[in-house]
């Protein structure tokens, strides 16, 4: 049988130093999410996972600047293109409308029609206790869904009201206070709830033995080579912050800097990713949580001790899905916690914090 070669002409818009901001699959997904209004939905009928439509927009955000979707006001959010993307979008569909002779049509992959009795959308940080507590609603015989879209993106997805629990860890500088101030800024009370999660120590993981002066001053000066985390993850706003507080004091511009490290544009959406990037010896340093060092026999220089707390849907609270979450989380995560390294469970875990 003869295998039939066709010709295909792709459109893209790029900047001028060739970065992507938009192709086929990113306009059929803002068309989907301006018709349906919900990012999730968009993703079901595009064909793609949830964690890779955040990603796509999440990169082009990051390249202008500017955000690409908004939440919706009310009761039901939901999710709205900003004039940015509209912009865009109009922008792509002349230019591929000019280059082809044809309107663009939305390319789309199977929707899924499986019925389930009752779905828990899980988002944020990644983390590997976390994972252990899905693994508990699993055996329940709940369906979950995980998707480690980093602590910005998951607080995101819940205010589009489509994640039902975001795991975060989301530092601020000025407060010194994980999560409660993010919270605060964003007004997330009246659709959300902050439960009180457990501490886990973050650091850098290397195949070599470094103090952090030395990881640090090996990054500024190109001597390591960096394995980072995506944008929106709580653990690149730590790299950031404890970046940026080292070059202040040298005097050093922040931005020049980040440009100058080897690796900082070479991102991973898990912690487990940063290790095995260093141990197969495409990175030199990463940071990345005491576990993941222990699993891959890598060195560990803790940095800080972190919260990692849960953002829930106060609308999802009803979900029995939901109440076996906080019940694991009260129950089950203690003991599970004893056998992994570096991580604390406070006598509060899965209050309501707010």
């Amino acid at each position: 049988m003869t295998t039939k070669i066709r010709s295909k002409l792709e459109v893209k818009l790029v900047t001028d130093k060739n970065e992507v901001v938009m192709d086929e699959e990113l306009a059929s997904l803002l068309i989907l999410i301006k018709r349906e209004g919900s990012l999730l939905k968009a993703t079901r009928i595009l064909g793609i996972t949830y964690s890779r439509a955040w990603e796509r927009i999440s990169k082009v955000e990051k390249i202008l600047g500017k955000k690409l979707i908004t939440s919706k006001r009310g009761v039901k959010g939901g999710a709205l293109l900003t004039d940015e993307a509209l912009k865009l979008l109009s922008q792509y569909l002349h230019e591929y409308e000019r280059l082809t002779g044809r309107s663009f049509e939305v390319s789309s992959g199977i929707e899924r029609k499986v019925e389930v009795p009752e779905t828990l959308l899980v988002t944020g940080s990644h983390d590997i206790l976390l994972a252990h507590l899905v693994s508990r609603l699993k055996e329940r015989g709940f369906f979950v869904e995980v998707h480690w879209i980093g602590s910005l993106n998951g607080i995101a997805s819940v205010m589009l009201r489509e994640g039902d629990v975001a795991g975060i860890h989301v530092f601020d500088e000025e407060s010194n206070i994980y999560n409660i101030t993010y919270f605060r800024k964003l007004d997330l009370a009246p659709i959300a709830n902050l439960v009180r999660g457990y501490e886990r120590v973050l650091g850098f993981i290397s195949r070599e033995a470094y103090d952090l002066e030395s990881i640090l001053d090996g990054l500024i000066s190109g001597k390591l080579r960096l394995v980072n985390r995506q944008v929106g993850s709580g653990t690149r706003k730590v790299l950031e912050w404890l970046l940026r507080d080292y070059v202040k004091k040298k005097g050093i511009n922040f931005n020049f800097i980040k440009r100058a490290i080897r690796g900082y544009d070479n991102e991973v959406n898990t912690h487990i990713e940063v290790g095995a990037a260093i141990a197969s010896g495409e990175a030199d340093v990463g940071l990345a949580i005491k576990q993941v060092a222990k699993a891959f026999a890598l060195n560990f220089v803790p940095v800080i001790w972190e919260n990692f707390d849960f953002i829930i849907l106060k609308r999802s609270l009803k979900k029995k899905v939901v109440k076996s979450f906080l019940e694991c989380l009260r129950y089950e995560v203690p003991k599970i916690a004893k056998r992994l390294d570096g991580y604390k469970v406070p006598e509060n875990i899965g209050e309501i914090l707010m």
